[in-house]
């Protein structure tokens, strides 16, 4: 564990010294409003990697990339719990409404999106026989059946 937070303090410092990043509306990126910005998502693990950074195979977590290469931890709670639970989004375009958190390179993300050929699509996780939506992937809250990715366009 100790080693897992030493590579992740490492990491933050390396990603602490980098200059502001653009985002999807060119934007600086503020602590204080939350702003749309476009990556892919990957395991941290992944990222360190490209930093040039060894971490354990077993270190935890999710980063967002950026297209320009700047990146990204996550906080993991109830609107990102998918993002670390399921595969399927990894390296993919995505666009998170986040906030960072003062000091870092750690998002906050209010909410999820898909990006497809420059489209956004919320995702959730959806129960056929029950037609009962979820935030995460498992099995449905009401039979116990399996929930599938589901991805609707944005309004």
């Amino acid at each position: 564990m100790l080693r897992v937070l030493g590579a992740v303090a490492a990491f933050l410092v390396c990603l602490h010294t980098n200059a502001a990043p653009p985002v999807a509306n060119q934007a600086e990126v503020s602590a204080d409003k939350a702003q749309a910005i476009d990556g892919k998502v990957v395991p941290l693990a992944d990222a360190l990697k490209k930093l040039g950074v060894k971490a354990d195979t077993d270190t935890v977590g999710v980063a967002l990339v950026t297209a320009d290469g700047t990146v990204y931890t996550l906080v993991k709670d109830e609107k990102t719990r998918l993002l670390f639970l399921d595969p399927q989004l990894h390296n993919r375009d995505v666009r998170l409404t986040a906030k960072v958190l003062p000091g870092t390179r750690v998002l906050h993300v209010e909410r999820v999106q898909t990006v497809k050929n420059g489209k956004a699509f919320n995702v959730d996780y959806w129960c056929e026989q029950c037609q009962l939506d979820a935030t995460e992937p498992g099995p449905c809250k009401c039979c116990g059946g399996e929930t599938a990715l589901r991805e609707l366009p944005a309004k």
